[in-house]
């Protein structure tokens, strides 16, 4: 019966002791476990050839090797690629020995020894294929096993930054930027400590401006003999008042208290107004202008102080970012490191799975003669 293959036309011929039949291999592409000599090499082998004879042409073991010829005739190599793998057309082809079919020393069955043959062919190529790829597969887990720790590892460590970053309130934690910001606040601090001291000292000389000039004029009063003697007519008054109230408990003199409490009122503005000129000639005139500079100053002082207050605080922050910037330098170039080795881990596990790809299971089929889907 015949066949085509892709423009090739067989003439697949089956008999008593000779058969021979088109197969197809797809192999991988870029694979250099699988050729023509390795399936020469195998079909020669006494586990394929040798094997098949006793178990199907019913061969003993010391004839089995003379039993049968079995050649590959390759009609065509790489004819074409699909997803990466190739695909080799050959030709399979068994001659038995007429001498030992004769003799009955074997089965004259050569379309059965062909298709032994074949199949022990594919499970040869199969077994080359797992051992080849064995040691690369096991590479393979140890490399996945270990990117995956490292995965691990590194999704810790970028959790532990990122609660750093939340700690600083979601800010980059730059250590030459926080370092510029610290000095900047030092600056700051130096120069609202001096306004604070030239402020301070401003106020406790008003103050002793104040105190002096009370001195003053409290001694200008009390050593005055005209305000010593309206003191004691107020003095006075006032006794006359207490007295007459006492009378007034009594119902007597009822009439004369409203006289006494007027004199005793004019008695105080008189002494008051006294005062108020000894003080205006020795200086009080001016301390109600040093009150009002004396608020004024309290005032820019609570000022000032409250703005250092505020940037030691933002001084305090600074330097315990500057603390925690330490440890997440550290926390990210030990994530960077990490990185790195993962990315590399990735690449090798890549090209590990890439290596397996190549060398992909073969498929040998045979076509016998049918036309190729």
């Amino acid at each position: 019966m015949g066949g085509r293959f892709d423009g090739v036309q067989e003439d697949v011929r089956e008999g008593p002791l000779n058969a021979d039949c088109v197969f197809r291999l797809s192999i991988n592409g870029k694979s250099r476990l699988i050729n023509t000599d390795l399936i020469n090499e195998l079909l020669q082998s006494s586990t394929i050839a040798g094997a098949a004879a006793v178990e199907v042409l019913h061969a003993s073991p010391d004839i089995a090797r003379d039993a049968a010829q079995v050649a590959l005739m390759e009609i065509s190599g790489e004819e074409e690629m699909f997803g990466g793998r190739v695909t080799i057309i050959g030709r399979l082809v068994v001659e038995l020995s007429a001498n030992l079919a004769e003799e009955g020393r074997i089965r004259p069955a050569a379309g059965e020894y062909l298709a032994a043959v074949a199949e022990r062919l594919q499970r040869a190529l199969t077994r080359t294929y797992e051992e080849s790829t064995r040691p690369v597969q096991e590479r393979l887990a140890a490399v996945r096993a270990r990117a995956e720790a490292l995965a691990r590892e590194a999704q810790a460590i970028r959790a532990q930054v990122e609660q750093l970053r939340k700690a600083a309130g979601y800010r980059e934690l730059f250590r030459d930027q926080l370092m510029q910001q610290l000095a900047d606040l030092e600056t700051e601090s130096e120069q609202a400590e001096l306004e604070l001291f030239v402020q301070r000292a401003r106020r406790e000389a008003v103050e002793q401006q104040i105190a002096q000039i009370s001195k003053d004029v409290q001694g200008h009063v009390g050593g005055d003999e005209i305000a010593r003697e309206l003191a004691r007519v107020v003095e006075l008054r006032e006794a006359e008042v207490a007295r007459l109230m006492k009378l007034k408990e009594m119902s007597l003199a009822a009439g004369e208290i409203g006289e006494a409490e007027e004199r005793l009122a004019m008695a105080r503005v008189e002494l008051l107004r006294h005062r108020q000129e000894l003080a205006r000639a020795s200086g009080g005139q001016m301390l109600p202008e040093f009150n009002h500079d004396l608020r004024r100053l309290a005032i820019a002082e609570a000022e000032l102080e409250a703005r250092r207050q505020m940037l030691h605080v933002r001084r305090d922050k600074i330097t315990s970012l500057l603390d925690m910037c330490e440890e997440y330098e550290r926390k990210s170039e030990a994530l960077s490191r990490l990185d790195d080795r993962l990315d590399r881990t990735r690449d090798v596990e890549d090209e590990l799975a890439d290596a397996i790809e190549l060398a992909a299971p073969p498929s040998l089929v045979l076509i016998h003669g049918e036309k190729a889907e």
